[in-house]
């Protein structure tokens, strides 16, 4: 996507609120083309993280460190940036950017990474499931701070929907939490996570996306798309001239609307693992 956008004239900036070096992105962001990386060390300073990891990982410590190094920022969640600060960073780097070229944006968030066990001063668990056997907390505290996602992506939302140029926002989610296994089995209504039919294992790899414009698109509900498909649909919405694989692509998810690393699916519903021939 990088490098089609920039044979278009667009820019390519990429933000990940945490180190630079995971998936050493430090490489392999300039290797696909980005023109900008922001990463933690340019968020923050990145010595507090030492001291919060260096006295028990606390992250109410590390709360405390980052307020009074940032009175007044409210930039964590947990021990990470949160949406909501990340989104501002977005925003800023979209008001200062070259006007004179298209804009693209390649953004990783971090608040909702696990683990799930510790709670923080900074963040409100105010969401439960209700329907399941017990209180699992890994899974509410995920549920928590999906709601804070959810708002943050209003704030962003809200920003955009008054710019004049003609935006497309697309949001996804890169994998399902880790919470308890027994969530898990109840979600799926099985009694263990062994033996699981194709369909059921692949119901584990599913993430939710969006699609948002400032204009006018036309509003569908896509039930089944897989993440290599994803892409050449941004690109359409937008009305950005597709290379001939993307094309392609978007021709193959007509017939097989899933690949994924359990199996596939195809457009009559039916689920196939690896192993079927």
């Amino acid at each position: 996507l990088v490098s089609t956008l920039k044979a278009q004239s667009y820019s390519a900036f990429a933000l990940h609120p945490y180190y630079a070096v995971g998936w050493n992105r430090t490489d392999v962001y300039k290797y696909m083309g980005f023109d900008k990386f922001v990463s933690l060390e340019n968020i923050m300073d990145v010595s507090l993280m030492r001291e919060y990891q260096a006295n028990g990982s606390d992250p109410n410590y590390l709360q405390q460190l980052v307020e009074e190094a940032y009175p007044g920022e409210n930039m964590l969640i947990r021990q990470y940036i949160s949406d909501s600060y990340d989104y501002k960073l977005l925003i800023k780097d979209y008001e200062d950017r070259d006007k004179s070229t298209p804009y693209f944006a390649f953004n990783v968030t971090m608040q909702n990474h696990g683990g799930y066990t510790t709670s923080c001063v900074n963040f409100d668990e105010s969401i439960y499931a209700t329907s399941v056997s017990k209180d699992y907390i890994k899974a509410n505290k995920y549920l928590s701070l999906v709601k804070a996602s959810d708002n943050a992506f209003k704030e962003l939302i809200d920003y955009f929907s008054t710019v004049k140029k003609p935006t497309v926002i697309c949001m996804f989610g890169d994998h399902q939490p880790s919470v308890e296994t027994g969530f898990i089995c109840e979600a799926l209504g099985v009694d263990s996570l062994s033996g699981l039919t194709s369909q059921q294992e692949q119901s584990r790899h599913i993430t939710p996306f969006i699609i948002w414009a400032n204009y006018d698109i036309e509003e569908q509900f896509i039930d089944k798309l897989s993440a290599n498909y994803l892409s050449s649909l941004v690109m359409k919405t937008a009305n950005v001239e597709m290379p001939l694989y993307n094309k392609y692509l978007l021709r193959l998810s007509e017939i097989l609307p899933v690949i994924n690393v359990a199996g596939y699916c195809d457009s009559k519903g039916n689920y196939y693992s690896w192993e079927d021939e």
